[in-house]
């Protein structure tokens, strides 16, 4: 018996025969596949001569049918797919729409990438025969230029499609346009619209080639007057040769000359590299070969790669091999100037800043009293409020020490001052007390042994009500009971009783931490929040952005920040205009810092980033543009971000820590550090205001260790510096 295996070199459809010969054992009934018979009347009919004449020869056929799929099933392995499957762009970007349908850029934006940079780009294309594939496909490809400094870009495209009314011109279309997108846009890509290479496998290597050889195939409408010749040409194994005597003329037609890159050559194209396999039959190698000459002799820079014997598409089936193109193109990029060290916005450039005139002040302190985890909100008359809890929570951390009087409540004050002056715990500003405070969920009360609130966040809902969210929970049990609210409609007078959140479209929200940061945007407030499962505790742990659009009364899931658990843990957000918005995450594993965002309102996040070089071990982040926090309009077009919080002073450890105010000058690209306070067992969890009549800037924090706290006030200006480099 004859196997046919594919032969080293060549692709579907050549085959060759191979000697081998199989020798087959009679099949035991358990090994017959997708039989319908019972394996009684299958064991029955078996022994019959007539049966087993006719079913030898079929288990015969399905068992060589087998070994010839798995034989072309380990032959055409793809070992990019699923590194592919892992990746994600930083952002989409429409850059055309059709007949209703957007097309997008799938952009990978190299580390520390900001609008104010100049970077290269490289536009890569999925091959498919115009009629298959994705922008998914070329990911490894995008993302790998994108890690050696450029702007990695994966192109969506109308696929041929005759009922649709498809052709081959409009894929070649749809990539002229993509180049002319790009350097229209170069500006707020942060990208030259003068370092723009191209490239594409197969007929995406067609596609590319057409941005720079086809005259006057273009849009009806496009401003032709945007150049889309690249300023650099990367081809594997392009279809090169449209001809019968290479691939595509049946599906291009009669017209196929004009699509026909070896037909199309002229003087004054940009430097070209084509990677092609001498074995290749389906767009045969001669083809690559003619193309190379007739550059040369037009005068163009091309080189030509070959590799002996490589079939169609040999560099995506070999992670060897790719690599060795990966290298080469890399080489090719380097010597056209594409590699060169970036253009990116410098130290020098990026405006620095420093702060001066610091005051601290303690606002509640007391022997063998633990105060901590607060939270301020300027009220809409001027006034603050401040929530923190008393006690409780860390206690538990040295049980050779007494417990405290109270296992954890939370108290209230104000100010109409900017934080000069502060109302006594738990009294409004004219001395009455709080109707609601000292508070506590029901089941949480001091010392009852079982629940008790802690990590309060406060907020100020679009309708004007004052909002306060707490946990009720128990560290020693690992016990959850979820987040639980009450709120104050006459500024903070009076409250409501404290009820449990009910999250919409969330299982289990006993889970659900909602205390970690928030923003308000068209009357929709949106909050980071915690999923803690139990028994997992941290190594379940995942990030989630809720919303409400009742001012709090209800929530939303909009999505997960991280969708792997275990690595992020509290989070600071802030919206930044154009449906962006910023997140910075602490790590569960304290060794990292990590920063995401979001372009379209939280629906998709880019992958985590670490900014630790810069930020440090930033632990417990709230982030706050600066106009956010001088309470002006359209304060989310500042690119000033602000964020409080504690250092980790020794990485991969909880303690010590250190309070510190973060500073960004351009929406989260390049960070700062300042040290508001020594080093201290515990730290972090505050707020912030800003103090107009000083024009100082307001952050409240808590210090000290697990038993004894302090909460204090730090006041300080913030000025821009000159000649002063980011902190290492």
């Amino acid at each position: 018996m004859t196997v046919f295996v594919r032969s080293s070199g060549s692709q579907a459809p050549a085959w060759e025969p191979s000697p081998a010969k199989l020798r087959f054992a009679p099949p035991r009934e358990a090994e017959l596949p997708g039989s319908a018979f019972p394996s009684r009347s299958l064991g029955t009919r078996a022994n019959h001569p007539r049966c087993s004449r006719v079913l030898l020869p079929i288990c015969l056929a399905v068992a060589w049918l087998g070994l010839v799929v798995e034989a072309r099933s380990a032959e055409l392995a793809r070992p990019l797919e699923p590194i592919a499957a892992k990746l994600e762009p930083t952002r989409k970007v429409a850059y055309k729409t059709v007949n209703g349908r957007s097309l997008h850029l799938h952009i990978f934006e190299p580390e520390g990438h900001q609008s104010s940079d100049c970077r290269p780009v490289f536009l890569v294309i999925h091959g498919g025969g115009w009629t298959g594939g994705n922008a998914r496909i070329f990911y490894p490809f995008a993302g790998h230029f994108a890690r050696l400094g450029m702007v990695g870009v994966s192109l969506e495209y109308r696929l041929m499609n005759p009922r649709q009314g498809t052709t081959v011109f409009d894929c070649v279309r749809d990539g002229r346009s993509a180049v002319r997108y790009l350097r229209a846009h170069a500006a707020e890509l942060g990208i030259d619209p003068q370092k723009i290479a191209v490239g594409g496998g197969s007929a995406g290597g067609h596609v590319a080639a057409g941005t720079a050889l086809f005259d006057g195939v273009d849009e009806d409408g496009e401003d032709a007057s945007v150049s889309c010749m690249p300023n650099a040409l990367v081809l594997y194994y392009p279809v090169i040769d449209t001809s019968d005597n290479g691939y595509g003329q049946k599906k291009i037609g009669e017209r196929w000359r004009e699509l026909s890159p070896v037909d199309n050559v002229k003087a004054e194209l940009p430097p070209t590299i084509v990677f092609h396999g001498t074995g290749d039959t389906v767009t045969p190698y001669e083809g690559a070969k003619r193309f190379y000459e007739r550059m040369q002799k037009a005068g163009n820079a091309c080189e030509l790669v070959s590799h002996e014997g490589g079939r169609h598409g040999y560099l995506i089936f070999d992670l060897e091999l790719y690599e060795q193109a990966m290298e080469r193109t890399k080489e090719f990029l380097k010597a056209n100037d594409f590699l060169a060290e970036p253009s990116v916005a410098s130290p020098e450039r990026v405006p620095q800043y420093v702060i001066s005139d610091l005051e601290v002040k303690i606002l509640a302190a007391k022997p063998d009293r633990y105060f901590g985890r607060c939270a301020v909100q300027e009220l809409k008359d001027g006034t603050w409020f401040l929530v923190y809890h008393e006690s409780g929570h860390h206690w538990r951390y040295e049980p050779q020490k007494p417990k405290p009087i109270l296992s954890g409540v939370l108290h209230a004050r104000f100010s109409t001052d900017n934080g000069t002056n502060w109302s006594d715990e738990d009294c409004y500003l004219d001395g009455s007390p709080v109707d609601g405070f000292p508070a506590f969920p029901p089941g949480a009360e001091p010392d009852s042994g079982d629940f008790e609130p802690s990590e309060p966040w406060t907020y100020l809902a679009p309708n004007g009500d004052l909002v306060m969210h707490s946990l009720k929970d128990n560290f020693n049990t690992r016990k959850w009971d979820g987040t639980w609210q009450m709120r104050s409609s006459d500024g903070g007078k009076t409250w409501t009783k404290m009820e449990k959140i009910d999250f919409v479209g969330i299982e289990r929200d006993e889970c659900i931490w909602a205390i970690d940061d928030h923003f308000v945007v068209d009357g929709v407030i949106y909050m980071g929040a915690r999923e803690i499962p139990m028994p997992e505790f941290w190594k379940g742990m995942r990030n989630l952005l809720i919303k409400s659009t009742d001012n709090g009364h209800t929530w939303q899931l909009v999505s997960y920040v991280t969708q792997e658990k275990g690595i992020t843990t509290e989070q600071g957000i802030e919206y930044l205009g154009n449906n962006t918005i910023l997140c910075v995450l602490n790590s569960v594993d304290r060794r990292h810092t990590w920063l995401t965002r979001s372009r379209d309102m939280g629906q998709t996040w880019e992958p985590l980033r670490d900014i630790a070089n810069q930020a440090r071990i930033w632990d417990r982040p709230r982030i706050f543009t600066a106009a956010h926090l001088r309470q002006e309009p359209n304060w989310w077009q500042d690119q000033l971000v602000l964020g409080t919080g504690d250092e980790r002073t020794k990485p991969g450890s909880s303690f010590p820590r250190r309070n510190c105010l973060w500073l960004s000058p351009d929406g989260g690209s390049n960070w700062q550090v300042f040290d508001l306070d020594g080093e201290t067992e515990d730290a972090g969890y505050g707020g912030m205001a800003y103090d107009d009549e000083s024009q100082r800037y307001v952050a409240i924090l808590y210090h000290g260790n697990h038993t004894e706290a302090v909460l204090k006030q730090y006041k300080f200006r913030i000025a821009k510096a000159t000649n002063v480099k980011l902190t290492d």
